[in-house]
C-alpha cells in the first residue's frame, strides 16, 4: 500500500516552496486542509454526486477549460434527483448550449451516474456506506 500522507504532505511542501507572491503558506495551507482528514467526514449524497459531475468533465480535459465552465456544468447537473429524470432529449439541449462542453459522452455520463446512484441511495440509504466500503482497498 502506497503511503498516502506522505505523498500528500510532499506535495503540500511543494506547493507552498513555489506558492505565488499573492498566497501565503497560511492560505495555502488552509484550503489544503479541506482534503486531509477524510476518515470521520460525513458527506452528503449531493457533495458525492457533485464530485462525479466535476470528475467526469476535468478527465482528459484542460482543467482551465473545465474550470472556466463548472458554473454552467452545475447549472445542468444541479443533483443526481433532477438529473437522474432528464430525459434522452436533454442531451441534445445541454449540447445545444454555445457556451457548454461540446461532448456527448460526458453529458450522457453524469445523467447516467445520476441514475446509478440514485439506485444506490434507494439500496443502501446514502452513497456514503458505498464510499467508506472502498478504504483500503487502493
Amino acid at each position: 500500500m502506497r503511503d498516502y500522507e506522505a505523498i500528500f504532505k510532499e506535495f503540500e511542501s511543494s506547493l507552498v516552496r513555489a506558492r505565488s507572491a499573492d498566497r501565503s503558506s497560511k492560505e495555502i495551507h488552509a484550503n489544503l486542509d479541506l482534503y486531509k482528514d477524510f476518515e470521520n467526514k460525513v458527506f452528503s449524497d449531493a457533495h458525492f454526486y457533485r464530485v462525479f459531475v466535476d470528475v467526469v468533465f476535468y478527465a482528459g480535459f484542460k482543467a482551465d477549460t473545465v474550470s472556466s465552465k463548472l458554473d454552467l456544468i452545475h447549472r445542468y447537473f444541479p443533483d443526481h434527483t433532477t438529473v437522474a429524470k432528464y430525459p434522452e432529449s436533454k442531451v441534445d439541449e445541454i449540447l445545444s448550449d454555445p457556451q457548454m462542453i461540446k461532448n456527448r459522452r460526458k453529458v450522457q455520463a453524469c445523467i447516467e451516474n445520476a441514475r446509478i446512484f440514485q439506485g444506490i441511495i434507494a439500496e443502501h440509504g446514502s452513497f456514503q456506506p458505498t464510499f467508506r466500503s472502498f478504504e483500503g482497498v487502493v
